[in-house]
């Protein structure tokens, strides 16, 4: 009889077993007693016959099921294990080109052209890309796969976490290039550093920087005399400030003596009284004199 299905081995060795006895059982003599034998003996035979066809026909497509999931964890180009080997390569070159990218913004960048950084983190960027279609693919395989949706789930979720780790550092890396290029070009006068000199004068970089460090110099002295100098403002405000405070106490003090004796502010009042009065008399007499002086004049 041939096979319907892929067997295990233990079934298929059973089928075989089954199949041979049946092709090498006797054929049976038609006599009398076998004509008259009754109807239910053959269908029982016929549904015997059935229920081991059906059995070995469950069992076989229980073992074609599981050889298709190892097929689909196997080593096939969209299997699990490959694209997990792919997510490890993928890790471990970012891992690299990360310490590497890292290392051009330790050295700064006057010794780092803005072409090599540039194509670094684009090289970083389009690993970080092939890295999440792999985690995507590894979704579907995992979707593929039953009976391991725990493992599986775990797997990529680490996964997924080494992904996001790579994306920070990158950034925060790059942030720190950026910055560095940025500080070089604003100290070379917006020059960029290829190794010919600052503006043509052909000085090295030790000249260029001792040239800098003697700037930076003369600016901090600058700076520390004008804060001498706000420092003594500072100094005189306070004086003068502590000077009308003391004059504030003396106005104070003498309004209070003056509320103390009360002869002493009737007299001071008595005094500006008569002060008034003598005012407006010799104002008075003055207007007087112009007026004859004016009529005097007319009359003339």
């Amino acid at each position: 009889l041939p096979l319907p299905l892929p067997l295990p081995p233990a079934l298929e060795t059973r089928w075989m077993h089954t199949a041979s006895s049946v092709h090498l059982r006797p054929k049976a003599v038609p006599t009398i007693a076998a004509a008259a034998a009754p109807a239910s003996l053959e269908r029982d035979a016929r549904e015997g016959d059935e229920a081991l066809d059906g059995e070995l026909m469950a069992s076989s497509a229980a073992y074609g099921a599981g050889v298709v999931n190892r097929g689909s964890m196997g080593g096939g180009p969209g299997s699990w294990e490959q694209l997990r080997k792919d997510a490890r390569k993928l890790e471990g070159e970012l891992d690299m080109k990360l310490a590497s990218y890292s290392k051009l913004g330790a050295r700064g960048a006057g010794d780092v052209s803005d072409a090599s950084a540039d194509a670094a983190a684009a090289e970083i960027e389009g690993l970080l890309k092939r890295l999440g279609l792999v985690n995507d693919r590894m979704v579907d395989a995992a979707t593929r796969t039953p009976g391991t949706a725990d493992v599986l789930t775990h797997t990529l979720a680490r996964h997924r976490d080494i992904l996001q780790e790579f994306s920070q550092e990158f950034r925060r890396v790059k942030s720190t290039v950026t910055a560095a290029n940025e500080h070089a070009r604003l100290l070379a006068g917006a020059h960029r550093r290829d190794n010919i000199g600052l503006g043509g004068t052909g000085l090295s970089q030790s000249q260029i920087h001792q040239q800098l460090l003697r700037e930076r110099s003369g600016l901090q002295s600058a700076t520390n005399a004008a804060d001498e100098v706000i420092s003594q403002a500072q100094s005189q405000a306070l004086a003068l400030g502590q000077q009308r405070s003391l004059l504030i106490d003396i106005d104070s003090k003498v309004g209070s003596v003056g509320q103390k004796f009360p002869v002493m502010n009737s007299i001071m009042t008595s005094i500006r009284r008569k002060k008034s009065r003598e005012q407006l008399i010799l104002s008075a007499v003055v207007a007087s004199c112009l007026l004859f002086i004016i009529i005097y004049w007319m009359n003339k």
